[in-house]
């Protein structure tokens, strides 16, 4: 999934039986946790011969900030030319075919020359915090892949020990997670891969997507009640989704207010928790 709070969700209804369940070799948790844990941790030990300290967003983006300001040339080009540019140093993808970052620098910083020592000191910086162990969310990813790519015996491995994948909030998966995933479980008689999705929720960073990446199969089952809304709520939710062939059902013992939307001025903001 891609939240803790559904996995919560699932020990709440299970109760005691949720310590049985959830114990290896199962696997409940996020897509990045799954990938971090069986793929992105003993992939980097096999590459730089010790272990990651972090994959986390926090840590990562004050490792870029603090090599950011030891560096000269970049500091002065970037900050004349670019917006956000610890933001921007950070988004720049490391290829899962040879751990470089030299293509995403020349897609996101168009004005930087190869030649230019500004441009060698952004690669370097994020070159200098993946061999630190100080890794991003989407590095995590790129070690994930080339790790399958160089021992496919993996794949196997994970199938025999995986025998039924589900999959939580679909809509929401990205290219990166799709491709790991597929990469270990679609290919294989011996494993079902469930995806449970909302078409009309997808959401990518913070922007509702038309055009998603998944795409249900033709032979997918529908199930279009809900259990969390009642007619008020779905007389209005209806006007406003994108694929029209699903449909949305009520909850008729669920009784629901309806929408209110509260304005306020700066002078009245204190007035806002009250009046909800």
């Amino acid at each position: 999934t891609h939240t803790n709070v559904a996995i919560d969700e699932i020990k709440a209804k299970l109760g005691a039986n949720a310590e049985h369940l959830f114990r290896s070799p199962n696997f409940f948790g996020t897509i990045q946790s799954f990938v971090n844990t069986f793929l992105a941790i003993p992939a980097y030990r096999n590459e730089f011969k010790q272990a990651i300290h972090s994959i986390d967003a926090e840590i990562f983006y004050s490792g870029i900030e603090r090599l950011y300001r030891r560096t000269q040339k970049a500091q002065y080009k970037l900050e004349h030319f670019y917006g956000n540019t610890v933001s921007d140093i950070g988004s720049l993808l490391i290829s899962p075919e040879d751990l470089t970052v030299t293509e995403s620098v020349r897609n996101k910083f168009k004005k930087l020359k190869e030649t230019e020592k500004s441009f060698e000191e952004i690669c370097s910086i994020r070159s200098q915090l993946l061999k630190d162990g100080i890794l991003s969310y989407q590095d995590a990813y790129s070690l994930a892949l080339r790790y399958l790519e160089q021992y496919p015996i993996i794949v196997k491995a994970m199938q025999k020990r995986f025998e039924f994948i589900f999959l939580d909030e679909t809509q929401d998966t990205d290219l990166v997670q799709f491709k790991v995933l597929d990469q270990l479980f679609s290919d294989s008689d011996d494993v079902i891969f469930q995806r449970l999705g909302d078409p009309n929720q997808a959401i990518y960073f913070s922007v509702v997507q038309k055009d998603m990446i998944w795409r249900p199969k033709p032979f997918f089952l529908p199930f279009s009640d809900t259990k969390r809304f009642g007619k008020t709520i779905v007389k209005i939710l209806d006007t406003v989704r994108i694929n029209r062939q699903i449909s949305l059902k009520e909850n008729p013992d669920r009784e629901s207010l309806p929408p209110s939307i509260i304005t306020y001025t700066d002078n009245s903001i204190k007035n806002v928790l009250h009046t909800f």
